[in-house]
């Protein structure tokens, strides 16, 4: 058998190689050396199994782990979500209450204003349809207070007394219809007032109207004995009839003072008082004097009241008249100052 030679080029002897003995022993140790491979790669097998198993474990038992975990934290968020909705909820419920809250004071203070606007509106029409009532009534009393002094004083035969009365009946009117308006507007103690001032007008165009017919029967005499009176009129007719008049009071006066009325003196009770009343009536009718002028001299006689007595109770009616204006006017200032409460 020829060895191949080595790297200095020399042949490798036989005796060099390894006996039967040595291969022998190489033969029996080989399988030793197997062995030892063997269980070296059994144990390296081992180890990675374990490993991987390890590794399987530690998988299985991190995933619910991490699923526990991720549940909590799941929970959390969801919790934490649910306390920002609730605390974001009652926020936006405070914030909506104080906005209606506001959105209420604001409508209330916006309807308090409009109220009292309207009410100072209110009292403020109210004011101008009474001052209008009431300068209608103060001019219509200044009207049938004018118009009765006219007819007093334009009493002579020659006056259209026909128109003059007119005038004092529509003036009148005016008064009673001027009333009216401000019973109905008020106040009540202002209309009052006014009642009181409607009546003494209607007094004082009474008084006229009886003294216009006293002052026209008087002028008419007086014109009868200037000799400016009607045709067929007499001086001597005048003179008559102021005699039965006197002698008519007089009779009156002295059945007075024995204690009887002299209205109740009539006839056959007393002679004196009859016959001055015949004769002052037949005097005055010579004279034109008839109707209710004549009625109004004698009845004036009857009770003993001198001549000018209509005149003058015209006056003190006039007088009266003025007196309740004031007061009237007072009350209805009273009421303005006082803010027109009532």
């Amino acid at each position: 058998m020829t060895l191949s030679a080595g790297d200095d080029g020399r042949r490798t002897s036989p005796r060099s190689l390894p006996g039967a003995a040595g291969l022998r022993q190489a033969l029996h140790a080989s399988p030793c050396s197997k062995t030892c491979s063997c269980t070296a790669s059994s144990a390296a097998m081992d180890l990675q199994g374990v490993g991987a198993i390890a590794s399987a474990l530690v998988t299985f038992i991190g995933i619910p782990a991490a699923v526990l975990v991720g549940r909590a934290q799941t929970k959390a968020a969801v919790q934490a979500a649910r306390l920002g909705a609730e605390a974001g909820r009652a926020q936006a419920q405070a914030a909506a209450q104080a906005g209606i809250a506001q959105a209420e004071a604001t409508y209330r203070a916006a309807l308090d204003a409009s109220r009292d606007q309207a009410r100072a509106e209110y009292r403020q029409w109210r004011h101008t349809m009474r001052r209008e009532a009431w300068a209608q009534f103060a001019t219509a009393v200044h009207e049938i207070t004018t118009a009765a002094a006219e007819l007093v004083s334009k009493a002579g035969p020659d006056e259209d007394h026909g128109g003059l009365k007119s005038a004092c009946m529509a003036a009148s009117r005016s008064v009673a219809f001027a009333y009216s308006v401000v019973g109905l507007e008020g106040p009540a103690q202002v209309a009052e007032v006014a009642g009181r001032v409607r009546e003494r007008a209607e007094d004082v165009l009474l008084c006229a109207a009886k003294a216009v017919w006293v002052e026209r029967a008087e002028a008419l005499l007086r014109a009868i004995e200037n000799g400016e009176g009607p045709a067929g009129s007499d001086i001597d007719h005048a003179t008559a009839a102021r005699d039965a008049l006197h002698d008519l009071r007089t009779a009156a006066r002295d059945q007075a003072e024995e204690g009887s009325h002299p209205i109740r003196a009539a006839g056959a009770r007393n002679a004196a008082v009859a016959d001055a009343w015949t004769r002052a009536l037949t005097t005055l009718a010579r004279c034109g004097i008839t109707d209710r002028p004549a009625t109004v001299l004698i009845n004036d006689a009857r009770q003993y009241l001198p001549p000018d007595n209509r005149l003058r109770t015209f006056h003190e009616a006039q007088a009266a008249l003025e007196r309740n204006v004031a007061e009237w006017t007072e009350a209805a200032r009273a009421y303005l100052d006082g803010d027109g409460q009532g």
